[in-house]
Protein backbone atom coordinates (compact mmCIF):
# COMPACT_ATOMS: atom_id res chain seq x y z
CA UNK A 1 0.00 0.00 0.00
CA UNK A 2 2.69 2.48 1.03
CA UNK A 3 4.74 1.57 -2.04
CA UNK A 4 1.73 2.38 -4.23
CA UNK A 5 1.40 5.74 -2.51
CA UNK A 6 5.06 6.52 -3.15
CA UNK A 7 4.81 5.51 -6.81
CA UNK A 8 1.63 7.50 -7.40
CA UNK A 9 3.16 10.46 -5.62
CA UNK A 10 6.03 10.42 -8.12
CA UNK A 11 3.53 10.28 -10.99
CA UNK A 12 1.71 13.28 -9.60
CA UNK A 13 4.98 15.14 -9.18
CA UNK A 14 5.49 14.70 -12.92
CA UNK A 15 1.98 15.98 -13.60
CA UNK A 16 2.58 18.88 -11.21
CA UNK A 17 5.59 20.00 -13.23
CA UNK A 18 3.51 19.90 -16.39
CA UNK A 19 0.67 21.83 -14.78
CA UNK A 20 3.04 24.38 -13.32
CA UNK A 21 4.53 24.88 -16.75
CA UNK A 22 1.09 25.61 -18.20
CA UNK A 23 0.11 27.97 -15.42
CA UNK A 24 3.34 29.94 -15.51
CA UNK A 25 2.77 30.55 -19.19
CA UNK A 26 -0.43 32.35 -18.25
CA UNK A 27 -2.81 29.61 -19.29
CA UNK A 28 -6.18 30.23 -17.71
CA UNK A 29 -8.79 27.69 -16.70
CA UNK A 30 -11.14 29.04 -19.39
CA UNK A 31 -8.58 28.64 -22.18
CA UNK A 32 -7.35 25.28 -20.96
CA UNK A 33 -10.15 23.13 -19.51
CA UNK A 34 -7.67 20.29 -18.88
CA UNK A 35 -5.95 22.40 -16.22
CA UNK A 36 -9.24 23.29 -14.56
CA UNK A 37 -10.14 19.60 -14.38
CA UNK A 38 -6.75 18.44 -13.15
CA UNK A 39 -5.98 21.14 -10.57
CA UNK A 40 -8.78 20.30 -8.10
CA UNK A 41 -8.06 16.59 -8.45
CA UNK A 42 -4.36 17.20 -8.02
CA UNK A 43 -4.91 19.35 -4.94
CA UNK A 44 -7.19 16.79 -3.37
CA UNK A 45 -4.78 14.00 -4.16
CA UNK A 46 -1.86 15.94 -2.74
CA UNK A 47 -3.75 16.44 0.51
CA UNK A 48 -4.50 12.76 0.65
CA UNK A 49 -0.93 11.75 -0.14
CA UNK A 50 0.41 14.25 2.40
CA UNK A 51 -1.79 12.75 5.09
CA UNK A 52 -0.81 9.21 4.15
CA UNK A 53 2.88 10.06 4.16
CA UNK A 54 2.57 11.53 7.65
CA UNK A 55 0.75 8.39 8.77
CA UNK A 56 3.42 6.26 7.12
CA UNK A 57 6.12 8.18 8.97
CA UNK A 58 4.42 7.60 12.30
CA UNK A 59 3.81 3.91 11.63
CA UNK A 60 7.34 3.43 10.33
CA UNK A 61 8.83 4.85 13.54
CA UNK A 62 6.56 2.64 15.65
CA UNK A 63 7.38 -0.41 13.54
CA UNK A 64 11.09 0.03 13.96
CA UNK A 65 12.51 -2.65 16.18
CA UNK A 66 13.46 -1.96 19.78
CA UNK A 67 14.93 -4.19 22.44
CA UNK A 68 14.73 -3.39 26.15
CA UNK A 69 17.22 -5.17 28.41
CA UNK A 70 16.08 -4.94 32.01
CA UNK A 71 17.14 -5.88 35.52
CA UNK A 72 14.40 -5.99 38.14
CA UNK A 73 13.88 -7.21 41.69
CA UNK A 74 10.56 -5.78 42.86
CA UNK A 75 9.08 -4.83 39.49
CA UNK A 76 9.78 -1.11 39.08
CA UNK A 77 12.20 -1.51 36.18
CA UNK A 78 10.09 -4.21 34.57
CA UNK A 79 7.04 -1.94 34.70
CA UNK A 80 8.99 0.92 33.10
CA UNK A 81 10.27 -1.47 30.41
CA UNK A 82 6.75 -2.63 29.62
CA UNK A 83 5.56 0.95 29.33
CA UNK A 84 8.36 1.86 26.93
CA UNK A 85 7.52 -1.16 24.81
CA UNK A 86 9.51 -3.26 22.38
CA UNK A 87 10.99 -6.70 22.90
CA UNK A 88 11.72 -7.22 26.60
CA UNK A 89 14.86 -9.16 27.49
CA UNK A 90 15.87 -10.13 31.02
CA UNK A 91 19.52 -9.32 31.69
CA UNK A 92 19.93 -12.24 34.15
CA UNK A 93 18.66 -14.58 31.42
CA UNK A 94 20.91 -13.03 28.78
CA UNK A 95 23.92 -13.41 31.07
CA UNK A 96 23.47 -17.20 31.00
CA UNK A 97 24.34 -17.22 27.30
CA UNK A 98 27.90 -17.78 26.13
CA UNK A 99 27.59 -14.90 23.68
CA UNK A 100 25.21 -11.96 23.69
CA UNK A 101 24.53 -10.47 20.27
CA UNK A 102 21.91 -7.71 20.10
CA UNK A 103 21.05 -5.84 16.91
CA UNK A 104 18.08 -3.53 16.45
CA UNK A 105 17.11 0.00 15.49
CA UNK A 106 17.00 0.91 19.18
CA UNK A 107 18.39 -0.86 22.22
CA UNK A 108 17.86 0.30 25.78
CA UNK A 109 18.72 -0.68 29.32
CA UNK A 110 16.34 -0.22 32.25
CA UNK A 111 17.61 -0.90 35.74
CA UNK A 112 17.57 0.43 39.32
CA UNK A 113 20.16 2.61 41.00
CA UNK A 114 22.09 0.82 43.74
CA UNK A 115 24.25 3.08 45.90
CA UNK A 116 24.64 5.57 43.06
CA UNK A 117 25.54 2.92 40.50
CA UNK A 118 23.96 0.41 38.16
CA UNK A 119 23.75 -3.17 39.48
CA UNK A 120 27.00 -5.08 39.07
CA UNK A 121 25.32 -7.56 36.76
CA UNK A 122 24.23 -4.76 34.42
CA UNK A 123 27.79 -3.47 34.23
CA UNK A 124 29.04 -6.98 33.43
CA UNK A 125 26.30 -7.31 30.83
CA UNK A 126 27.51 -4.19 29.04
CA UNK A 127 31.05 -5.56 29.03
CA UNK A 128 29.93 -8.91 27.66
CA UNK A 129 27.25 -7.96 25.13
CA UNK A 130 27.90 -7.03 21.53
CA UNK A 131 25.27 -4.38 20.85
CA UNK A 132 24.70 -2.86 17.42
CA UNK A 133 22.12 -0.11 17.21
CA UNK A 134 21.42 3.35 15.84
CA UNK A 135 19.87 4.50 19.11
CA UNK A 136 21.12 3.44 22.55
CA UNK A 137 19.42 4.65 25.72
CA UNK A 138 19.61 4.08 29.46
CA UNK A 139 16.77 4.52 31.95
CA UNK A 140 17.26 4.30 35.70
CA UNK A 141 14.66 3.78 38.41
CA UNK A 142 15.52 5.14 41.84
CA UNK A 143 13.95 5.93 45.18
CA UNK A 144 15.69 8.78 46.97
CA UNK A 145 18.79 9.92 45.05
CA UNK A 146 20.22 8.96 41.69
CA UNK A 147 23.54 10.66 42.65
CA UNK A 148 26.15 9.79 40.00
CA UNK A 149 24.18 7.11 38.17
CA UNK A 150 24.04 9.02 34.87
CA UNK A 151 27.80 9.63 34.59
CA UNK A 152 28.22 5.94 35.37
CA UNK A 153 25.99 5.08 32.41
CA UNK A 154 27.95 7.37 30.09
CA UNK A 155 31.30 5.82 31.03
CA UNK A 156 29.96 2.26 30.90
CA UNK A 157 28.58 2.88 27.41
CA UNK A 158 31.88 4.32 26.23
CA UNK A 159 33.75 1.33 27.60
CA UNK A 160 31.40 -0.94 25.66
CA UNK A 161 32.05 1.05 22.47
CA UNK A 162 28.55 2.52 22.42
CA UNK A 163 27.30 6.06 21.95
CA UNK A 164 24.74 6.91 24.60
CA UNK A 165 22.02 8.87 22.83
CA UNK A 166 19.64 9.29 25.74
CA UNK A 167 19.75 8.77 29.51
CA UNK A 168 17.13 9.57 32.10
CA UNK A 169 15.91 8.49 35.55
CA UNK A 170 12.49 8.15 37.14
CA UNK A 171 11.82 8.33 40.87
CA UNK A 172 9.68 5.48 42.19
CA UNK A 173 9.13 3.54 45.41
CA UNK A 174 12.46 2.76 47.09
CA UNK A 175 12.78 -0.83 48.31
CA UNK A 176 15.94 -0.24 50.37
CA UNK A 177 14.79 -1.62 53.71
CA UNK A 178 17.66 -0.26 55.89
CA UNK A 179 16.94 3.27 54.71
CA UNK A 180 13.17 3.57 54.47
CA UNK A 181 9.90 2.71 56.15
CA UNK A 182 8.24 0.83 53.31
CA UNK A 183 4.65 1.80 54.06
CA UNK A 184 5.64 5.45 53.98
CA UNK A 185 7.33 4.91 50.63
CA UNK A 186 4.21 3.27 49.24
CA UNK A 187 1.87 5.93 50.62
CA UNK A 188 3.91 8.84 49.25
CA UNK A 189 4.37 7.33 45.77
CA UNK A 190 1.66 9.57 44.19
CA UNK A 191 3.67 12.65 45.13
CA UNK A 192 6.49 11.46 42.86
CA UNK A 193 4.23 11.82 39.78
CA UNK A 194 5.53 8.55 38.39
CA UNK A 195 3.10 8.28 35.49
CA UNK A 196 3.67 11.87 34.39
CA UNK A 197 7.43 11.43 34.29
CA UNK A 198 7.12 8.05 32.65
CA UNK A 199 4.96 9.48 29.87
CA UNK A 200 7.63 12.09 29.18
CA UNK A 201 10.37 9.45 29.01
CA UNK A 202 8.30 7.24 26.71
CA UNK A 203 7.69 10.17 24.37
CA UNK A 204 11.40 11.08 24.34
CA UNK A 205 12.31 7.55 23.32
CA UNK A 206 9.50 7.34 20.75
CA UNK A 207 10.71 10.62 19.24
CA UNK A 208 14.31 9.33 19.37
CA UNK A 209 15.39 12.32 21.38
CA UNK A 210 19.17 12.69 21.52
CA UNK A 211 21.13 14.43 24.25
CA UNK A 212 24.77 15.39 24.68
CA UNK A 213 26.36 13.75 27.70
CA UNK A 214 29.77 14.32 29.15
CA UNK A 215 31.55 13.35 32.36
CA UNK A 216 33.39 16.17 34.07
CA UNK A 217 36.32 15.94 36.44
CA UNK A 218 33.94 16.79 39.28
CA UNK A 219 31.66 13.91 38.23
CA UNK A 220 34.59 11.52 38.41
CA UNK A 221 35.49 12.76 41.88
CA UNK A 222 31.90 12.30 43.03
CA UNK A 223 31.79 8.82 41.51
CA UNK A 224 34.94 7.87 43.38
CA UNK A 225 33.54 9.16 46.66
CA UNK A 226 30.17 7.44 46.23
CA UNK A 227 31.76 4.14 45.23
CA UNK A 228 34.33 4.34 48.01
CA UNK A 229 31.68 4.94 50.66
CA UNK A 230 28.19 3.67 49.81
CA UNK A 231 29.26 1.31 47.06
CA UNK A 232 31.82 -0.67 49.01
CA UNK A 233 29.74 -0.61 52.18
CA UNK A 234 26.49 -1.80 50.62
CA UNK A 235 27.23 -3.69 47.40
CA UNK A 236 28.93 -6.79 48.77
CA UNK A 237 28.59 -10.21 47.21
CA UNK A 238 28.37 -11.73 50.68
CA UNK A 239 25.64 -9.33 51.86
CA UNK A 240 22.89 -11.99 51.88
CA UNK A 241 24.87 -14.19 54.25
CA UNK A 242 23.82 -11.84 57.04
CA UNK A 243 20.11 -12.15 56.21
CA UNK A 244 17.96 -13.83 58.82
CA UNK A 245 15.39 -16.52 57.94
CA UNK A 246 12.82 -17.10 60.68
CA UNK A 247 10.55 -20.03 61.56
CA UNK A 248 7.86 -18.87 59.12
CA UNK A 249 9.94 -20.14 56.18
CA UNK A 250 8.22 -23.04 54.38
CA UNK A 251 11.10 -23.76 51.96
CA UNK A 252 8.82 -23.04 48.97
CA UNK A 253 11.81 -21.97 46.88
CA UNK A 254 10.42 -18.66 45.65
CA UNK A 255 13.42 -16.76 47.02
CA UNK A 256 15.71 -19.06 45.05
CA UNK A 257 13.72 -18.66 41.86
CA UNK A 258 13.28 -14.90 42.04
CA UNK A 259 16.95 -14.19 42.74
CA UNK A 260 18.48 -12.71 39.55
CA UNK A 261 21.99 -13.76 40.58
CA UNK A 262 21.28 -17.42 41.37
CA UNK A 263 22.65 -16.73 44.82
CA UNK A 264 20.15 -18.81 46.81
CA UNK A 265 19.62 -22.54 47.23
CA UNK A 266 16.71 -24.03 49.13
CA UNK A 267 16.57 -27.61 50.42
CA UNK A 268 15.64 -28.12 54.05
CA UNK A 269 16.79 -24.54 54.69
CA UNK A 270 17.75 -21.39 52.81
CA UNK A 271 21.43 -21.08 51.90
CA UNK A 272 22.93 -17.82 50.63
CA UNK A 273 26.12 -17.79 48.53
CA UNK A 274 28.52 -14.94 47.72
CA UNK A 275 27.03 -13.55 44.48
CA UNK A 276 24.40 -11.26 46.03
CA UNK A 277 23.33 -8.22 43.98
CA UNK A 278 21.73 -6.62 47.08
CA UNK A 279 18.50 -6.22 45.10
CA UNK A 280 16.28 -7.50 47.95
CA UNK A 281 14.15 -9.59 45.59
CA UNK A 282 14.21 -12.45 48.07
CA UNK A 283 13.12 -10.27 51.00
CA UNK A 284 10.28 -8.50 49.23
CA UNK A 285 8.87 -11.50 47.37
CA UNK A 286 8.91 -14.13 50.11
CA UNK A 287 5.23 -15.18 50.51
CA UNK A 288 5.68 -15.63 54.27
CA UNK A 289 7.87 -12.56 54.86
CA UNK A 290 10.33 -14.92 56.48
CA UNK A 291 13.56 -13.23 55.35
CA UNK A 292 14.75 -10.20 57.28
CA UNK A 293 17.65 -7.79 57.74
CA UNK A 294 19.06 -6.93 61.12
CA UNK A 295 19.00 -3.26 60.09
CA UNK A 296 15.64 -3.10 58.32
CA UNK A 297 13.33 -0.26 59.29
CA UNK A 298 10.14 -2.00 58.31
CA UNK A 299 8.53 -5.44 58.16
CA UNK A 300 6.33 -4.26 55.28
CA UNK A 301 7.29 -5.57 51.85
CA UNK A 302 6.83 -4.14 48.36
CA UNK A 303 6.26 -5.24 44.79
CA UNK A 304 5.23 -2.87 42.02
CA UNK A 305 1.44 -2.93 41.85
CA UNK A 306 1.48 -3.45 38.07
CA UNK A 307 3.78 -6.48 38.19
CA UNK A 308 2.93 -9.99 39.40
CA UNK A 309 5.19 -12.48 41.11
CA UNK A 310 4.77 -14.72 38.07
CA UNK A 311 6.25 -12.01 35.87
CA UNK A 312 9.28 -11.63 38.13
CA UNK A 313 9.83 -15.39 38.15
CA UNK A 314 9.28 -15.59 34.39
CA UNK A 315 12.07 -13.05 33.95
CA UNK A 316 14.32 -15.86 35.17
CA UNK A 317 12.49 -18.51 33.11
CA UNK A 318 10.96 -20.15 36.16
CA UNK A 319 7.69 -22.04 36.52
CA UNK A 320 5.77 -20.64 39.48
CA UNK A 321 3.49 -23.68 39.80
CA UNK A 322 6.18 -25.83 41.41
CA UNK A 323 6.90 -23.14 44.01
CA UNK A 324 3.20 -22.51 44.61
CA UNK A 325 2.46 -26.22 45.10
CA UNK A 326 5.12 -26.41 47.81
CA UNK A 327 3.67 -23.35 49.48
CA UNK A 328 0.11 -24.73 49.36
CA UNK A 329 1.15 -28.06 50.88
CA UNK A 330 2.79 -26.21 53.74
Amino acid sequence: FYLDVAINREKWYGRKKSLTKHVTRGTSAQSNPTVSLRCPAYAAYCNQVGFMLQLYKILWIERKGMKICYFTATGNSLYVSKRIGGELLSIPMLMRQNKIELTDDAVGIVCPVYAGEMPRMVRKFLEKANIKTEYFFFIYTYGMFETVARPNAVLAARKAGLTLHYVNAIQMVDNYLPGFEMQNQIDTAPKKKIEEHLERICKDISDRRVGTYSVSALDKIKMGVVHGTMGKAVLKGTAAQSYMVNQDCICCGICEKVCPAGNIKVADKVIFSDRCEVCYACLHNCPKHAIHLKTERSAVRFRNEHITLQELLSANNVDLDNCRNKADKS
